[in-house]
């Protein structure tokens, strides 16, 4: 087997921008207006519960940095083409903007409790695939890998920090 025998996966030829938090709201208010279905039938729907919200959007507070690119998908977004869908990012997303909304709180505040801005940022990545059969190849390539921690597993990686912490101390 040789390296240049594996095959690629689906290249991301758009382009990308930077989204900082308080320019969030207006920013995926703007792709809506402009088409954006959000949550396509591809997309496993809404299935994080607050907890797993807050403790994103407390993560990406703190400066977290996996996690912040959200991919989209438009033929050509800067004519207008539709259609413009959101590829991977809904969870992330929904939890950001329902601590826009002031929904949820994070570190026991609403987001309009907070002062000042963050300079915490998300990277928007739009590709330009031109068929939906190309945006469901490039959704299954993203998300058939990995497996999620279970919360028994962050609770005994936790024991040992508290063992660490404990030797230090």
């Amino acid at each position: 087997m040789k390296f240049k025998d594996i095959p690629k996966f689906t290249s991301v030829h758009g382009y990308q921008i930077n989204v900082f938090l308080h320019q969030l709201k207006r920013n995926i208010d703007e792709y809506l207006e402009a088409g954006l279905e959000i949550n396509p039938d591809f997309q496993r729907g809404h299935i994080w519960t607050e907890d797993q919200q807050i403790r994103y959007v407390e993560y990406f507070l703190r400066g977290g940095t996996s996690a912040r690119i959200i991919y989209f998908n438009s033929p050509n977004i800067m004519m207008g083409e539709l259609p413009f869908v959101l590829v991977d990012g809904l969870q992330r997303l929904t939890a950001l903007l329902r601590f826009l909304n002031n929904e949820i709180k994070a570190f026991g505040y609403y987001y309009m409790e907070f002062e000042g801005r963050t300079d915490v940022n998300l990277i928007f990545v739009v590709n330009d695939l031109k068929t939906r059969e190309e945006v469901l190849q490039w959704y299954i390539e993203m998300n058939s890998g990995g497996t999620v921690h279970s919360d028994e597993e962050i609770a005994r990686v936790k024991m040992l920090l508290e063992e660490e912490r404990q030797k230090v101390g």
